[in-house]
């Protein structure tokens, strides 16, 4: 009979008949963009969206005057499908060599799904802010018009210092969405939402420019900036750290994008879907491969908004 002086001692003596579990590094697991966009699915490769243009009435001039046919304007815009793929490989002698490990299937497919949940967020945004495509066969490049960028400099006050998410910069946004009928009050009965994408530092600068110039709205940007509401002044925020990046002048920039929720489409053609096989041609080692395919695109110009903000400290 084995007897132990200290607790220590004992888990030392039975620690190489225990497994280890392994670890996963920190990073975000899950698409936080889905919930503000509209949700089309698409088959094939090319999804085309059919739209109706905005008209007008015309004033009548006479008694039992002849009625003119116009023509209904109405226009398409495409989503092309882009499909991506990660396969992982282990060799069949892995889980030997591991001794007291197990192989990490489980976790690699686990990591797998965050990726792919990365990647959709990427796809979001590209779609909103990077090149569409229009017209009756599709193929129409567009892309967002500079009139719908708030300057990175944008102050009420006349300055020019760049700076980053400011309460400027979001009351304008709210501004040139109303301007839009994109956003307020009996806009889609209510159904339709307003949302701004933005990193913690865009959040984090946000509440310091509220909190020294706006301290009447401090309590409310607080809120967002401890994760308690995810709007402020009737926008919905919604955090990504996927946004890109890019150098003007000797400054860093994250481009935040704000959009309508009903004039931005995330289209899935194959779902997310992941396969464990055996590969004969490469020894039997084992294979997890995992593949979807999607894309996304603007409805509507006059929908979206870039807002280039400085990277601070």
């Amino acid at each position: 009979m084995f007897t132990f002086s200290t607790a220590t001692e004992l888990v030392q003596h039975y620690q190489p008949q225990l497994p280890t579990m392994w670890n996963s590094l920190l990073q975000q697991t899950h698409n936080r963009l889905k919930e503000g966009v509209t949700i089309v699915p698409m088959s094939g490769k090319v999804k085309l969206i059919d739209q109706i243009q905005p008209t007008e009435f015309v004033e009548k001039t006479g008694r039992m005057e002849k009625t003119e046919l116009d023509e209904m304007d109405m226009a398409k815009r495409a989503v092309y499908a882009k499909e991506f793929h990660k396969a992982i490989g282990f060799d069949e002698f892995d889980e030997i060599k591991l001794n007291n490990q197990t192989l990490p299937v489980p976790e690699t497919m686990k990591e797998l799904q965050s990726a792919y949940e990365r990647k959709s967020e990427e796809i979001i945004i590209d779609g909103v802010l990077g090149t569409n495509y229009e017209g009756e066969q599709g193929v129409t490049a567009i892309e967002l018009p500079t009139e719908q960028t708030i300057p990175l400099d944008f102050h009420y006050d006349g300055t020019t210092s760049n700076i980053g998410l400011s309460f400027d910069k979001f009351a304008r946004l709210r501004r040139l969405a109303m301007e839009n009928e994109a956003f307020g009050k009996g806009i889609k009965n209510g159904s339709d939402r307003l949302v701004l994408a933005t990193n913690a530092a865009g959040i984090e600068d946000l509440y310091q420019d509220v909190y020294v110039h706006h301290k009447e709205y401090v309590t409310a940007v607080e809120a967002v900036r401890n994760g308690d509401i995810d709007s402020f002044l009737g926008v919905q925020i919604l955090r990504t750290e996927q946004l890109p990046q890019r150098t003007v002048s000797s400054d860093l920039v994250t481009d935040c994008v704000a959009w309508v929720k009903s004039r931005v489409c995330y289209c899935p053609r194959n779902n997310y879907s992941v396969k464990m096989s055996v590969r004969d041609d490469l020894s039997e080692a084992i294979q997890i491969r995992a593949k979807f395919a999607a894309g996304a695109t603007r409805l509507e110009e006059k929908g979206v908004w870039k807002l280039p903000c400085l990277v601070t400290a």
